[in-house]
């Protein structure tokens, strides 16, 4: 609290200077572990009301009302949303930590979400002042009284801050504290996943080079330092596609290209030329979106009247999209609201057995398993992430349920696209390995009204495929599979929704493999992990333990980690992991392959020392 208010930090006489910052630091946060960091406890009316009254707010039918309390049992925060008024959005988080003579309460004001100033600023001073004695116990106390307290899951990386989550990122920070022992890039996975729009659209981008580039092509055969999971693919097919489409109806992208002058004297000009290019095209557009970023914002270019000069001759309608001004900018809704493509209800004989495929990978072995959904009785109406396609967008509205793929990366864009959409939503354990897949097909054609039998449809389909599959599993328990883990990635791979969504641990164990850990010892020890686990404090231990490991490759979503290959052990990925019957035979081959490769297990000597010691020139020598 005191990083985003600090004139309302008590003094030592208990008074408060408005215009008075402090330059003491903020007091140690604590960890307290009541529970799986999956899982928070929800209070019902008792809490609300009761958490109400002590931030002394009265009950308003139309102004800011607290609409949830909970405690995340991973951390003991505990996170009271508000919805209504200017507080809609904010959620006050009381963070326990350590008291002191500056700071004499238990816990501190933290707030994640919209900072509308004055509402937050007035809501921030009557709780530090209702709440300056109250024991941190007391208010989880609260919690643990409600009759309807509920376990719920934890919303996503809300046991992190964001300072912590770029820690643990290797490229977005330099020489980031948590770097030499981060193996997952749960930024660049998360930062790197994309909705967009396609269609007879062109997507200005009014922007500098370097800020064009700086999101890496996820599906252009290009190596990235990443690497992502299939859901970032599209299959050759759909290339294919796409690339007709781009030729025949004229859409992609546009780049103005800004450079020092623009900065200077204004990019407007840039706009008009590329705006002059598409009205000058034979095809046009259905769509013109423009969208900015830091570099205009920076200048001060006003681009409306560009916008209304282009629509007046070409008739073309257009979008701006300024994120800058609003991260939380919606492009979807706005689309529909421009074009005026708001679906109407349709009549549920129409619907029946169509359903909505949100966020699963576009690739071969998926859509296989689609395929096998066609003799049941149900269609796919339409499939938007990360392509979302104008048509589709036109009828959403005739399904009978939308099926999301269930992971809490792609919540937030799950959020944007669909958060007002009316429809029944499933989300089903992602269609990982056989069983799994077969209960995802089971599950979705159940939702859509299917009642014929999956079972032999399934069999006959999948049979002989599974009778490879089973062949090699005697290959797969002669080997065995490394991760390299702390408290944080521990929860997520025990709940995969909580990450890329794909459950690695149970697929690779129903492959046959065994599983060892290395485990960051930060104060809590790790039982739920099934397989070996031996702890490290240390980036000497850790490439002792990892030179030592009988485990023929570990895994690194960096594409190339010398912290694996100099130790003498293969990699294996995310980007190894494929849906479907035919998906988990193709990863059972592609694990097998990596753990087959003798290439670093024989010349990792030869290689240097695999976290930046000795000085350069010194050659690791194997004892």
């Amino acid at each position: 609290m005191s990083d985003l208010f600090p004139e309302l930090q008590p003094r030592d006489d208990g008074s408060r200077s408005k215009h008075e910052s402090s330059d003491r630091p903020a007091p140690p946060v604590r960890k307290l572990r009541l529970g799986p960091a999956s899982k928070a406890l929800r209070g019902g009316r008792y809490a609300l009301e009761k958490f109400a009254a002590l931030l002394g707010m009265a009950a308003a039918r139309d102004g800011p009302r607290l609409s949830r309390a909970e405690v995340l049992l991973g951390n003991g925060r505990i996170e009271l949303s508000f919805d209504g008024g200017d507080l809609d959005g904010t959620v006050l988080r009381l963070v326990p930590c350590e008291s002191s003579a500056e700071h004499k309460t238990d816990f501190m004001f933290m707030l994640r979400g919209p900072v509308k100033t004055e509402a937050v600023r007035r809501l921030i001073e009557k709780a530090q002042r209702r709440l300056s004695k109250a024991p941190y116990r007391l208010l989880l106390k609260v919690l643990r009284l409600d009759k309807e307290r509920a376990l719920v899951d934890a919303p996503f990386d809300h046991d992190a801050s964001f300072d912590e989550l770029f820690q643990r990122s290797v490229v977005r920070t330099y020489d980031g504290e948590l770097a030499w022992r981060t193996f997952f890039a749960e930024l660049e996975q998360q930062r790197n996943f994309n909705h967009y729009l396609a269609g007879n659209v062109v997507v200005v981008n009014h922007e500098d080079l370097e800020c064009a580039h700086a999101t890496p092509s996820l599906d252009d055969g290009s190596i990235s330092f990443i690497n992502y999971s299939a859901i970032h693919r599209c299959s050759g097919q759909r290339r294919e596609q796409i690339a007709r489409e781009q030729q025949h109806r004229h859409w992609g992208q546009i780049t103005t290209d800004l450079d020092d002058l623009d900065v200077i004297g204004g990019g407007a000009r840039r706009l008009d030329e590329a705006l002059q290019l598409i009205a000058d095209s034979e095809g046009k557009p259905d769509l013109v979106m423009v969208k900015t970023a830091c570099v205009p914002k920076v200048a001060g270019d006003d681009l409306s009247p560009s916008l209304q000069r282009f629509e007046a001759s070409t008739g073309v309608p257009t979008v701006f999209l300024d994120n800058l001004a609003d991260e939380r900018n919606d492009f979807f809704s706005t689309v529909l609201e421009r074009l005026s493509l708001e679906p109407l209800p349709h009549a549920p004989e129409l619907c029946a057995g169509k359903i909505n495929l949100v966020g699963y990978p576009d690739v071969d072995e998926m859509n296989e398993l689609l395929r096998l959904l066609e003799p049941l009785g149900v269609r796919i109406n339409a499939r938007l992430v990360p392509r979302v396609h104008i048509e589709d967008v036109r009828r959403y509205n005739e399904a009978c349920v939308q099926v999301l793929f269930d992971s809490a990366m792609y919540a937030a864009t799950f959020e944007q696209l669909l958060g007002n959409v009316d429809m029944p939503t499933l989300r089903p354990p992602p269609p990982y390995g056989f069983q799994s897949s077969r209960e995802w097909v089971r599950e979705v054609a159940r939702a859509a009204g299917a009642s014929a039998a999956i079972d032999p449809l399934f069999d006959e389909v999948f049979g002989a495929l599974q009778d490879q599959y089973a062949s090699k599993q005697h290959q797969a328990r002669e080997h065995r599979l490394g991760f390299v883990v702390d408290e944080h990635w521990t929860d997520r791979l025990l709940a995969p929704r909580r990450a890329s969504g794909v459950p690695m641990l149970d697929l690779l164990q129903e492959m046959g493999f065994s599983l060892e850990f290395l485990c960051y010892q930060d104060g809590a020890l790790v039982t739920q992990l099934p397989g070996s686990c031996k702890h490290f404090s240390e980036p000497e231990q850790l490439e002792t333990l990892l030179r030592e490991s009988s485990a023929s490759a570990f895994y690194s979503e960096y594409f190339f980690d010398r912290r694996l290959s100099r130790t003498g052990k293969a990699q294996f990925s995310i980007a190894d992991f494929l849906p479907g019957p035919r998906g988990a035979l193709a990863t059972l081959d592609r694990v097998l392959q990596i753990c087959s490769l003798p290439f670093y297990r024989r010349h990792a000597r030869h290689l240097g020392a695999p976290f930046g010691q000795p000085e350069v020139g010194d050659v690791h020598q194997e004892p």
